[in-house]
Formats: structure tokens, sequence, C-alpha cells
């Protein structure tokens, strides 16, 4: 195999000039304090028209914080999205906040959080009111027990298929699974449910509103998450869905990711060099059966065409994995799987892929 081109763009901000001191005598302006975000929204404000009154902060990612506020109209509790001011002065990124609107909008299912509300506040920044879960998101469930029994890890993984093609069914591809999008309501992924909560990169089929946003020749997600053509801002459809969700049940199983990385270079570096170990070699459990391992090592094929074709089919052959006496067309599955496995493991398909 020849020397091969980079896999990703290296996207660098471009380098900074050195601050000189002003000369002697010059004037310079003072620089001006930015606004900070809290301007409107803090602990007790009224937002929304008065709709929504503030409780106290859930969470703040990169595009919003996401307040728990209490609708007073309808006298419930809720979480409340609300844009960050400088992700709100881009339209790209803004234009993505109301996809995203769009995408929950759509869609009804016990697995899915419900939309209630979309809407901006008086200084123009957009909000999206959700159904408010009590429970722990899988992320932290995780960091505490490092990993979960495969009867429980399967359990988990039907729930987040059927929800999953709920969302294909209605043209939405979510493209960000990863356990800290994944919310169980009480906090026992054994007995409560498992239920999808953020869709801020969803792609929405027949969006006409945002027919304007392109991903194309993008990479985005989260790499140790991200299907191989997301890596590579590829194309993707429901299958790199089923590349998500069993890259969550390989770290549901095993501790760890499939691929650890902290930049789309470095996992997409991993992948072309066929570093995916199989689950049982890097925690053997000899009760989990073979077949689990096939699936989860299947749905982890880097070319699409070798995964499962759609969430209703991984449902279906993950159910059956618990239940071989009842489904032995789990067989079939299995030793597909195994195939792509090896294949995974020997480099194969990701020099396919990756042009190797």
């Amino acid at each position: 195999m020849g020397p091969s081109a980079p896999l990703l763009p290296t996207c660098r901000p471009p380098a900074l000039a050195a601050k000189r001191p002003p000369a002697s005598g010059v004037h310079t302006a003072p620089r001006r304090k930015r606004k900070r975000d809290n301007t409107l929204v803090h602990e007790g404000a009224r937002v929304g028209d008065n709709r929504f009154e503030l409780i106290r902060p859930l969470g703040d990612g990169g595009m919003a914080k996401v307040w728990l506020a209490r609708h007073l109209g309808l006298q419930r509790e809720v979480a409340l999205k609300v844009l960050h001011r400088r992700v709100h002065e881009r339209d790209d990124l803004r234009q993505r906040f109301e996809r995203e609107a769009i995408a929950i909008g759509r869609l009804r299912h016990p697995g899915i959080v419900d939309a209630l509300d979309f809407g901006e506040l008086s200084d123009g920044r957009k909000f999206l009111a959700m159904e408010y879960v009590e429970g722990e998101t899988l992320d932290a469930i995780l960091k505490r027990e490092r990993r979960l029994p495969w009867e429980v890890a399967v359990r988990v993984g039907v729930q987040i298929a059927d929800a999953l093609a709920c969302a294909h069914e209605h043209g939405v591809i979510h493209r960000d699974l990863k356990p800290d999008n994944l919310i169980v309501r009480g906090g026992d992924p054994a007995t409560g449910p498992t239920r999808i909560l953020d869709l801020g990169l969803a792609r929405v089929e027949n969006a006409v509103a945002l027919s304007g946003i392109s991903d194309h020749n993008m990479a985005m997600g989260t790499p140790s998450y991200s299907a191989p053509e997301q890596l590579l801002g590829q194309p993707t459809d429901a299958r790199a869905d089923v590349y998500g969700v069993c890259a969550v049940l390989y770290r549901l199983i095993t501790g760890q990711p499939p691929y650890a990385g902290v930049s789309f270079e470095d996992v997409a570096e991993k992948m072309h060099k066929g570093e995916l170990k199989a689950p049982k070699a890097v925690f053997p459990d000899g009760s989990r059966p073979r077949a689990l391992d096939a699936l989860i090592l299947a749905g982890l094929a880097t070319r699409p065409d070798q995964r499962p074709a759609s969430a209703v089919a991984f449902g279906d052959a993950l159910r059956a994995v618990s239940q071989p006496r009842s489904r032995p067309a789990w067989r079939r599955y299995a030793a597909g799987a195994a195939l792509v496995g090896l294949g995974i493991a020997a480099g194969v398909g990701a020099a396919v892929l990756l042009g190797g």
C-alpha cells in the first residue's frame, strides 16, 4: 500500500500576528467589554413574553445554555435551551438551531424528548422549550459505573434503535449519538426508559425553510462516536446513526469508545490503521453472546453498505440476540457480522473507505 493522502483537511485558525506595544505617545482606545449572556437570562428571570420563569441552569454547551424553567401557562417544568449570543450572531449556527427545532417538532416518540415551544427573547436570541426529563445521562452513569451488564446494554440499545426508526421515518438523521445525548429517566438503565435529548446536528429532509444549509464536505459530530463518512465530510444517511448507536453500545459493554481520540484526524487515522478491537478483547465476558459482539462490529463497519441497512433491521437483530431460541435469524447476522469484524480488525474496510 503506497503512501496515502491526508485523511482529513487540517482546519487551523490563521496564525495571529504578534501583539506589539503601542508606540510612545500613541493613544489606544480602551477595549469594549463584551456583553454577557446573562443580561436577560438569569435565575428568576421571565423570558419569552413572560411565558417562562428560569429556575436554575441544567447545562452549558458550545451552542446554547439549558435552563430548568417553569412554563407559567401550563404550570409545568421544562428544559429551556437558549442560544449563546455569539452563536446567535452567526447565521449558519442560528439556522442549525432552527433546524433542531424543526427536527424535534416533527417527532412524537417515547424515546425522544418532546418539543413544546420555539421562539425568541427580547434581544432576538432563539430558544427551544423541551420536555424536562428528570434523570441522568448515560455519560454520567458510565463515569460512575464504568460499564453496564450486557443485558442492560441491549435494553438501552433497543430503545435507541426504536427512537431512531421513528426519526428516520420522518426524514430526520440524528448524526450525533453519544452517551451525553442520551438520558435515562430515574438514572437506572435497567428499569428506566432511555431517551434521545439533543438533535442539534440532525439533518432534516424536505426542510424547505432551511434548504440553504449544506453539510457536505464538513466533518461534524463527536469524533469517537461519528461514522467514517461523517469524519470525511461525506453525505450521510440512516446507517450513520446505526454506527452511532453501535459506538454507544461498544462503550456500554467495554467501558470505552471504539476509537478514542480528541479530534477527527486522530479517530480517522485509527480507523485507517484498523485499530478497532473486538469487544471481547477489551472486556471479556463469558456470559455475553458472541452474536452481540458480532452485531456491534457489523454496525461499526467502515463502509455503510456493510452495516445493518436501517435502525429497524438493527433493532430486530438486537432483540434476537437476547432471545436466540425464539429468533434463530440472529445466526445469519452473526455470521456476516463476524466476517465484517475480521475485516475491520485487519484494516481492510478502512482502507477501502479511506482510499488506502
